[in-house]
């Protein structure tokens, strides 16, 4: 029997729910439904991250990349010439050049997605816990203490079904505002929606990492959600985690361009300067482990002071963008089971080796 995850769901003094568990034996997979025909969604074909009005660096621009993309069949890599080329057989892949990384400022793009969990639930002294047998569950006492001690990682899937595009402001006293929240691009190639996208691998994110013993809150579970980049910030602030992660895929123009970034506050960052150096090491560490473990290109960890969703941060915080939908190859590797364990490992491969630098 496939092994799982027993998830354990209670509620912080917010009312927002929090994961913990163990390995139970149960195949508890995540699967992502279809939009239905008649599903009422806001497109942006190019939108990206916390923001869908452009993008920081341009897709020919200078970042120093490295990996060569896997093959969709086997997972192995191929070398080629040109970074921004793709073979048009499924047995080659993307091309890559360089190993370096660099940093970038300035940009307008924070693709608004905003999504909570959809119901309140209330805080409870006893909480389901499994024994060491797979399958049993019993209750036992939650350890106040000992949870303190755990990491939390607090885990947003980008964007919603229905965009709002009232305007709210970048950063806290900032006078320059943008829409609240879209639905993000679009699969070029498949035509699953970003927001679909983030929360299945949002769902597969939280699996994994309650399965290595960190505790998980989910700002939305639902795509028929309303929740702001401001508000999604706040209530990561408020859940108690260490870290934000907010999951992200890239939109370009380009329909070549392909690759994976994370997106972090520059030092000169007007609103929260002081969470830099820890979002720009975790946003290192996650690019470069999502990159290896998927063998896709390295775009790097880039600098960004506009994104609502990092201004308005009390902790370390990284948007991942995983790949492009308006690749079409990209695309249709991202829609794949395979390839989503990929993404998802490396993601935990880099929170974990964020944890073991910064507290080195």
């Amino acid at each position: 029997m496939a092994s799982g995850i027993f998830f354990l769901a209670f509620s912080n003094a917010s009312g927002k729910r929090i994961y913990k568990g163990k390995d139970t034996g149960i195949d508890n997979t995540e699967t992502n439904l279809p939009a239905s025909a008649d599903q009422e969604a806001d497109t942006n074909p190019t939108g990206t991250a916390d923001d869908t009005s452009s993008r920081a660096v341009s897709d020919n621009s200078s970042i120093a990349t490295n990996g060569d993309f896997p093959d969709a069949s086997d997972g192995k890599s191929s070398n080629a010439s040109d970074d921004t080329s793709l073979e048009a057989s499924t047995g080659n892949a993307f091309e890559t050049s360089g190993d370096k990384a660099s940093e970038v400022s300035g940009g307008t793009s924070d693709s608004p997605d905003s999504d909570r969990i959809d119901s309140k639930h209330t805080a409870k002294d006893n909480i389901d816990k499994v024994d060491d047998k797979p399958g049993k569950t019993v209750i036992e006492e939650v350890d106040k203490e000992d949870t303190a001690k755990k990491k939390m990682i607090a885990i947003d899937a980008g964007h919603q079904s229905k965009g709002n595009y009232e305007k709210e402001p970048i950063g806290p006293g900032a006078s320059i505002t943008k829409p609240k929240v879209s639905s993000g691009t679009k699969g070029i190639a498949t035509g699953v929606y970003e927001y679909e996208l983030t929360l299945t691998i949002a769902k597969k994110l939280k699996k994994e990492l309650v399965k290595r013993g960190y505790e998980v809150f989910m700002v939305r579970e639902s795509h028929k959600v309303n929740y702001s980049n401001k508000e999604r910030a706040e209530m990561a602030n408020e859940s108690g985690a260490d870290i934000f992660i907010r999951i992200h895929a890239d939109g370009s123009e380009n329909s070549k361009a392909y690759g994976a970034s994370t997106l972090y506050p520059s030092k000169d960052n007007p609103y929260v300067p002081e969470l830099s150096a820890d979002s720009k090491l975790l946003s290192q560490k996650i690019v470069a482990s999502l990159s290896d473990r998927t063998g896709t290109k390295n775009r790097g960890a880039i600098a960004r002071d506009d994104m609502s969703g990092i201004n308005w941060c009390g902790i370390p915080v990284s948007i991942i963008e995983m790949g492009f939908m308006t690749n079409d190859k990209e695309d249709k590797l991202m829609q794949t089971k395979e390839y989503q364990k990929k993404i998802v490992k490396g993601i935990c491969d880099g929170i974990e080796d964020y944890f073991g630098e910064s507290e080195a």
